[in-house]
C-alpha cells in the first residue's frame, strides 16, 4: 500500500521500534540440523496462527543466514524460552557460526530438528508458506507435533528492548484469581544486544 508522501514522512525507524517494543512477546528459538551441522536463530515474531489445521506463523529478517539454512531445509523445531534463558536468546541472536557450543539439548524432532533442554515447550514445524513482509519473511510452518514440559517454570519476555520476567499481578476484590502465567513484567538483568530477528 502507497501512503500519502506527508503521512510516510512522519514515521521514522526509531519511531516504530520504540512503539512496536511495547507490545511484550514471548522470545524462542527455531533450529534445523542440516549437512553442516544445527543451526538456530532467536525470534520474538512467533505466534499460534490457526489449530485446525494446526500452523504457527513466525517473521524472520530475509538477510538471515540462520533463516536461508533453515529455509532450505523445508522446517524446524521452536523452542519457547524458559526466564532464565535470556544468555541463551542473546547467543542464538547473534551471527556466531557456533551457536550451538554448550547448549544441552532435550533432544530431537521427530523431524530430526534440535530442541533446546530447559524450554518450557517444542514445536515441530513444517514450512507450509513463505511470504514478502517488506524486510522480513513472514512464516506459515505446518505444526507436525506439539510438546510441553509441566515441569517448567514461567517464559522468558522480551519487553521495551530488554528481558523480563513474570510475578502475580496485584489483586482487587473484583479481579479473578491469576492463572499461573499471568502477572505484571519486571526487567532481568542480561541486556540483549538484538532487537530484532537478525542472525
Amino acid at each position: 500500500m502507497n501512503l500519502p508522501a506527508a503521512v510516510a514522512s512522519k514515521l521514522t525507524t526509531d519511531a516504530m521500534k520504540r512503539t512496536a517494543g511495547t507490545f511484550p512477546t514471548g522470545v524462542v528459538v527455531a533450529a534445523a540440523t542440516t549437512a553442516d551441522g544445527p543451526v538456530g536463530l532467536t525470534l520474538q515474531s512467533f505466534v499460534s496462527l490457526s489449530l485446525n489445521p494446526p500452523l504457527v506463523q513466525l517473521s524472520v529478517a530475509s538477510t538471515s543466514g540462520s533463516w536461508r539454512a533453515i529455509k532450505a531445509e523445508g522446517g524446524f523445531a521452536v523452542s519457547v524460552l524458559a526466564q532464565d534463558q535470556a544468555e541463551l536468546a542473546v547467543a542464538f541472536g547473534t551471527r556466531s557460526r557456533d551457536k550451538f557450543a554448550g547448549v544441552e539439548l532435550a533432544g530431537a524432532s521427530a523431524t530430526g530438528h534440535p530442541e533446546i533442554q530447559g524450554a518450557l515447550a517444542w514445536f515441530d514445524c513444517e514450512i507450509a508458506a513463505v511470504y514478502p513482509g517488506g524486510d522480513h519473511d513472514i512464516v506459515v510452518a505446518t505444526v507436525l507435533d506439539a510438546k510441553v514440559d509441566d515441569r517448567a517454570g514461567e517464559p522468558l519476555v522480551f519487553h521495551r528492548s530488554g528481558f523480563r520476567h513474570l510475578e502475580p499481578a496485584p489483586r482487587t476484590a473484583n479481579t479473578p484469581r491469576p492463572s499461573r502465567s499471568s502477572g505484571r513484567l519486571n526487567r532481568l538483568g542480561t541486556k540483549p544486544s538484538w532487537t530484532r530477528e537478525s542472525a
